[in-house]
């Protein structure tokens, strides 16, 4: 169990897919931990579609 786990790390990352858990799921999933004593470190977000506009800020913000 999650709840469980949390108790013996130091804290929790969440990996979200974009487009995969709603907004209330994330809400539920934080204030389960929050009950829970968990230290939420923070979020990645994977698998977001980039328009052409940011994929070039992406390359060009990283390339240098």
């Amino acid at each position: 169990d999650t709840k469980l786990l949390s108790s013996a790390v130091d804290g929790v990352l969440y990996v979200v897919g974009a487009g995969k858990v709603s907004r209330q799921a994330l809400k539920k999933a934080k204030e389960s931990m929050d009950l829970a004593g968990a230290r939420i470190l923070g979020a990645v977000l994977n698998n977001k579609r980039l328009s052409k506009a940011e994929q070039h800020y992406y390359y060009y913000g990283y390339d240098n």
